[in-house]
């Protein structure tokens, strides 16, 4: 996954449609990705991990499609158990 200076996370956020900017601002979105990592026995970190790239994906830095396959590289975990938390 390529990573991004906070400036360059700044500049795609501020062209993100408001709808998008509130969501992924949202305490709510933080509460859901807390939530599916106490049902998936998350660690800390590995939380970490997936709210980031939940909100990459969210604001258009990962594509849909590879979310799955980047969950499961990123916090080290099946295809199968990637799948189920996604």
């Amino acid at each position: 996954m390529q990573t991004y200076t906070n400036e360059q996370y700044n500049a795609v956020f501020d062209k993100l449609p408001q709808e998008i900017r509130d969501a992924v601002a949202s305490a709510n979105t933080t509460k859901h990705l807390w939530e599916i990592g106490q049902k998936h026995k998350l660690q800390i970190d590995q939380l970490g991990m997936v709210q980031d790239l939940a909100l990459d994906t969210m604001m258009g830095i990962v594509a849909t499609k590879d979310f799955v396959k980047e969950l499961q590289n990123e916090i080290k975990v099946s295809a199968f158990d990637a799948s189920a938390i996604a």
